[in-house]
């Protein structure tokens, strides 16, 4: 392990980004302070693969910095650490996720969403539904993923508005789909074909 972490100081970001890898499978908690470090890396790669690495350690030093990362200048880092928290699944994490969704990086605020998804808890509903009409569509598409995956019959209604909705069509699909998850609506598709929905 510290002949890894001193590697993640290589020249060859290649070298770097498989230190980074290893140390995340590999799990050892004295790694955490490097790989935070790593997420500054001037290569995407090497601090996608530190984010990760932060998140299959998971102990709490590790999900405190990728939170922490949440909060940094460089919007790809923010959005890797939403990744990587999702990815964790980790609890914890939720609060800090949610105040993501309202990040000004349309990314980051889709990346939020999706690891909210991932990690299922009912808390995030309130602030997905919301996401739901973010001016962004990509933003309205993982929200709606999301909701389905954590099943929320209280948003059937906010989804059928986004299929309803010509703003939010790039949703559509999403929408559906999460709606067949909480509500058991076989009727979407029937309903998309009378919308004439195009990307069904």
């Amino acid at each position: 392990v510290p002949v890894l972490i001193t590697t993640l100081r290589d020249e060859d970001w290649s070298v770097r980004s498989a230190a980074a890898e290893a140390l995340g499978e590999i799990g050892d908690p004295q790694a955490v302070s490097a790989l935070i470090a790593a997420l500054q890396d001037e290569d995407s790669d090497a601090s996608w693969m530190a984010a990760g690495a932060l998140g299959k350690i998971g102990d709490p030093p590790a999900i405190s910095g990728l939170i922490a990362a949440l909060q940094n200048e460089g919007v790809y880092i923010r959005r890797v650490a939403a990744e990587a928290l999702g990815e964790s699944g980790i609890p914890q994490a939720v609060l800090a996720l949610r105040t993501t969704l309202r990040d000004e990086n349309g990314e980051v605020r889709g990346a939020a969403a999706e690891a909210l998804g991932a990690i299922g808890d009912s808390e995030a509903v309130p602030d997905l539904i919301t996401a739901l009409r973010d001016k962004d569509w990509y933003v309205c598409q993982a929200a709606a993923r999301a909701l389905g995956k954590i099943g929320a019959p209280q948003a059937a209604p906010d989804l059928l508005e986004v299929l309803r909705s010509e703003v939010w069509e790039n949703g559509h699909m999403a929408a559906a789909e999460a709606l067949e998850k909480i509500s058991d609506m076989q009727v979407v598709p029937t309903l998309l074909v009378a919308l004439g929905d195009k990307y069904w």
